[in-house]
């Protein structure tokens, strides 16, 4: 099974339970543009979406500017620039090349696979926040403005502890960084912890280059696997 595959299981189950009105793409639905982002009144996506393409990217703010809200259940997300590539047979978006290196001289940066933040568009020009570092040891999330409607029909006050939320890659606001008025809204959180938080960064040498990826046939399918899952939640014309 995929890595983090039960992030998108867990998402799916609780949407469908709970009465909402979903369609299912892959993130190379989104790059390829058989998902249209502006028919849906948010995009969902419930895990670890770190590696982004040029596509990708555009699609969505394009999406957040039309007025589709956004939600991402996981931090660490759009960290990477991508290139998706097609087999050696010529079948199409079968490969990704991620070689976590900076532009080298004379290359185009449209052909870098390095952070997005070292490409003159940090995430957070999108999200508002971005990856800062790993917390170690999972701690509460420590709840504020509880009068908003995020936390509506949840019974919680200012001040509450959600016990081990907020752990492993964790997002933070960076200084010098305005967010797009789109993501200006009232922190609904507060972190226990007050010492910066560790960055892991791997070597700067080829680490992540041509990896295969298996899709499902069919873009109806709910399509859950190595592709990562995208959750269009709400405002579509198709049949779930």
């Amino acid at each position: 099974m995929p890595a983090h595959i039960e992030d998108d299981i867990d998402a799916i189950q609780w949407l469908e339970r709970s009465g909402y009105d979903v369609s299912y793409a892959t993130i190379l639905d989104l790059h390829a543009g058989r998902l249209d982002p502006s028919r849906h009144q948010g995009i969902v996506f419930c895990g670890h979406d770190e590696y982004w393409s040029t596509e990708m990217r555009r699609a969505v703010e394009q999406a957040v500017t039309g007025g589709t809200s956004l939600a991402l259940f996981g931090a660490n997300s759009i960290y990477w620039r991508i290139l998706v590539g097609a087999a050696g047979d010529g079948r199409p978006e079968r490969t990704i090349t991620c070689t976590k290196l900076q532009p080298q001289p004379g290359e185009a940066a449209s052909a870098a696979t390095c952070r997005w933040r070292d490409l003159g568009a940090p995430e957070a020009d999108l999200l508002g926040i971005q990856y800062n570092g790993i917390v170690g040891k999972a701690v509460p999330l420590v709840v504020r403005q509880a009068d908003h409607w995020f936390w509506a029909g949840s019974g919680v006050t200012d001040g509450d502890q959600i016990p081990r939320v907020v752990g492993g890659e964790a997002d933070g606001h960076f200084a010098g960084i305005t967010p797009p008025p789109a993501a200006c809204a009232p922190p609904l959180s507060a972190p226990p912890h007050t010492r910066p938080v560790k960055v892991h960064e791997r070597p700067r040498t080829p680490i992540c280059t041509r990896r295969r990826m298996g899709l499902s046939s069919s873009p109806r399918e709910p399509c859950v696997g190595p592709g990562r899952s995208t959750g269009a939640v709400g405002g579509t014309s198709e049949s779930r």
